[in-house]
């Protein structure tokens, strides 16, 4: 082997190390971007439901309270014009 092509296979070898080092950078970068738009969805997703849950609880709770306020009130009337 002449010192030409030992110095073309030394850049090769360098120039293939720069290529594998920069592929890996670029598929961590690609999958930590994959990963944070995932979370992101997720956690907004979460939101998004207890949001709707918190909405369906306080329906639910304000009804009982307005059922038994009318209750209350419905029999409050009833006793007064029974003592009239």
């Amino acid at each position: 082997m002449t010192a030409i092509e030992a110095a073309i296979r030394a850049a090769i070898r360098t120039a293939m190390t720069a290529i594998e080092t920069a592929t890996e950078a670029a598929i961590r970068t690609a999958i930590g971007a994959i990963v944070s738009a995932i979370r992101t969805a997720i956690g907004a997703a979460i939101r998004t439901n207890m949001t709707a849950i918190e909405a369906a609880i306080k329906i639910t709770i304000g009804t009982a309270i307005v059922a038994a306020i009318r209750t209350a009130i419905g029999a409050a009337i009833g006793t007064t014009i029974k003592a009239v």
